[in-house]
């Protein structure tokens, strides 16, 4: 028998599945739907717990690689046009560099990555751009742009 849903959340499920049950759905897979919630009942607490803490371990990195001399970070982007770049940068504070993902990841136009890295990783670092549509154009693939 699956488990029973808190009164607010099965009145909710009840009203969400009642379309579902109109169009014949069998007893069997609502029970599993109702499983499944159960489940998701017990897991959110914890996932949610897991994810605090993970969030305050990085913040408190974050703050000890400051106080060290700067959180130094390489950033690999392509935006829309499949131009691609990357580069270095430096922060004196969390704040600076948690300020700078959100402007980042506001401003993305296709994927990016920001990796911590330690200072000795940079010391022979080249910011890089390429331009992979002309990099195929003149390959001699003109319709074709491999990544």
């Amino acid at each position: 028998m699956p488990p029973q849903l808190p009164g607010a959340l099965a009145t909710q499920f009840l009203a969400a599945i009642k379309p579902v049950i109109e169009r014949g759905v069998s007893a069997d897979q609502i029970a599993e739907l109702i499983a499944v919630m159960g489940d998701w009942q017990e897991r959110i607490p914890r996932l949610t717990r897991e994810r605090d803490a993970a969030r305050q371990e990085r913040e408190c990195l974050l703050d000890t690689l400051a106080d060290q001399g700067g959180i130094h970070v390489v950033k690999n982007e392509r935006d829309c046009d499949c131009v691609s770049w990357t580069c270095a940068e430096r922060f004196e504070t969390r704040q600076d560099f948690n300020e700078y993902c959100e402007i980042v990841e506001r401003n993305a136009e296709g994927p990016v990555s920001i990796s911590i890295v330690a200072v000795r990783e940079l010391e022979h670092f080249e910011a890089e751009e390429r331009d992979h549509v002309m990099e195929a154009f003149e390959d001699g693939r003109g319709t074709a742009v491999i990544l």
